[in-house]
């Protein structure tokens, strides 16, 4: 079993994962849910209405597949496709144009917009394969409409201007549950829903550059089949060998073929030559971090190597400070000390800490800055990174967030979110993590906690090793 498993997946309810801070919670999908079963409903009969025709939907896309992440950053949605299919025959072929269909399709959804409180508003223009609608709460439904000829049962999506387009979602599901047995589809899922996240934080300032959710599926699975079987890995041993793979397939051949034969897009890696190099550094450096890191015999050294991978999704253990024995002396490496100064709300400074903050009140700032920088190895680069824990910061989808030290060895943040949350002080030498200090930081309301001894500056984490 790898090093740092439970940390990717823990079926204990309290226990922070990766597979926990990536996957929607229960009341975050009851809300999508609610969301999609209105739409659904209304456009069922407005677009019935407006056509004279049978109309039926199908949800689609990673919804369907249970491959759903949440927003990795707070300006990202929750993306859900419902797909929209108008019946007519096959010798009734032009009853209805693709742009007529495009153009009714997005009055329907003006209508629903003016009429519903939870619509924030509709993408104007439309998109090329579908409109989009924007809802409360970081979440939109892309919604493409299709001619489904209810004699052939042959399936086209209306596009914007470039006429009809093969295309059936409904297969994909039928692909992805043929390929994979039951099983094995959760394990699976999971590793699409890492990779997923992986690649939004990767591509956060390239958007363009980042492969499709797709493309992305469709690599995990036919990784998992070629080389896993039924092999039972971990989590953390399945995501190496399965990036790996992928590297490998990709550096041999960029063609990905689409699972689906009857779709028009035959090759569904959509990324131009400059976006695929770019890609492909990414994937390689992923491909070593994930091999260094199931390489660790302790808990806390694979953790630390997975957080270049995963920044602050990445859940590293309750201590204050995480080290690495030096090569060849067994001696510890020395980790930057951290003092906290808080200032209340009205900008005065009200109490300093060092080490672990006993209690910040919501809206008070915090000054974290590092006392000892001559322990920092020549020509480190420190990286300060929040992790949020608790019901409060995932319903809003602010897992943390994370900034090199611009010279100042110094960060400002505000305490937001009741709990125990945590600042972590990287250290880098090159690419790979040097040290961690973990500063706990207590957010409180206006009462005052209970007292309690001061914890040391850092221990060394000798959590669970490999088994």
């Amino acid at each position: 079993m790898g090093a740092a498993s439970s940390l990717f997946f823990s079926s204990t309810a309290d226990q922070d994962s990766l597979n926990k801070r990536v996957r929607p919670s229960d009341d975050q999908m009851n809300y999508l849910r609610e969301r999609k079963d209105d739409l659904e409903s209304y456009l069922r009969q407005d677009i019935a209405r407006r056509t004279g025709c049978e109309v039926s939907t199908w949800l689609q896309g990673s919804y369907k597949l249970h491959t759903l992440i949440r927003p990795i950053h707070t300006k990202d949605e929750y993306d859900v496709d419902l797909g929209v299919y108008v019946e007519w025959d096959a010798f009734d072929r032009e009853k209805w144009t693709h742009v007529q269909l495009r153009t009714l399709l997005q009055a329907s959804l003006m209508d629903y917009r003016d009429n519903v409180d939870e619509v924030k508003d509709i993408s104007e223009p439309a998109k090329q394969r579908c409109s989009r609608v924007m809802f409360d709460q970081q979440f939109h439904i892309d919604v493409p409409i299709y001619h489904f000829e209810t004699t052939t049962k042959n399936t086209q999506l209306a596009t914007l201007n470039k006429g009809w387009e093969q295309s059936d979602p409904e297969q994909m599901l039928k692909w992805f549950q043929a390929r994979l047995g039951g099983p094995e589809r959760a394990r699976v899922r999971r590793v699409v829903r890492y990779v997923k996240a992986w690649a939004s934080l990767t591509f956060a300032e390239q958007p363009k550059m980042r492969p499709s959710s797709l493309f992305l599926t469709v690599l995990c699975v036919d990784a998992f089949v070629a080389h896993i079987g039924d092999r039972e890995l971990q989590d953390d041993d399945l995501l190496q060998e399965i990036v790996v793979a992928i590297e490998e397939r990709l550096r041999a051949d960029p063609r990905v073929e689409n699972p689906v034969a009857t779709d028009h897009d035959r090759n569904i890696n959509r990324l131009d030559d400059n976006a695929f190099r770019t890609f492909m550094t990414k994937l390689r450096a992923f491909a070593s971090t994930a091999t260094r890191a199931c390489e660790c015999e302790e808990e806390g050294d694979a953790a630390i190597v997975w957080a270049e991978a995963f920044d602050f999704l990445f859940p590293l253990p309750d201590v204050e400070g995480l080290a690495k024995a030096m090569p060849g002396t067994g001696l510890m490496v020395s980790t930057p000390v951290i003092a906290i100064d808080i200032h209340g709300k009205d900008g005065h400074f009200a109490r300093r800490y060092t080490g672990e903050v006993e209690f910040v009140r919501l809206g008070e700032t915090l000054d974290f800055h590092i006392t000892n920088p001559g322990v920092l190895p020549p020509l480190a680069r420190v990286r300060w990174v929040v992790r949020n824990v608790g019901d409060e910061a995932f319903r809003k989808n602010d897992l943390g967030h994370s900034a090199y030290d611009t010279g100042g060895l110094s960060r400002n943040e505000r305490a937001a979110y009741l709990g125990r949350h945590f600042m972590d002080c990287e250290v880098y030498q090159g690419d790979t993590i040097h040290s961690v200090t973990r500063v706990p930081v207590n957010i409180i309301g206006m009462q005052m906690p209970n007292r309690h001894p001061p914890r040391p500056a850092y221990r060394l984490l000798a959590g669970r090793r490999r088994r």
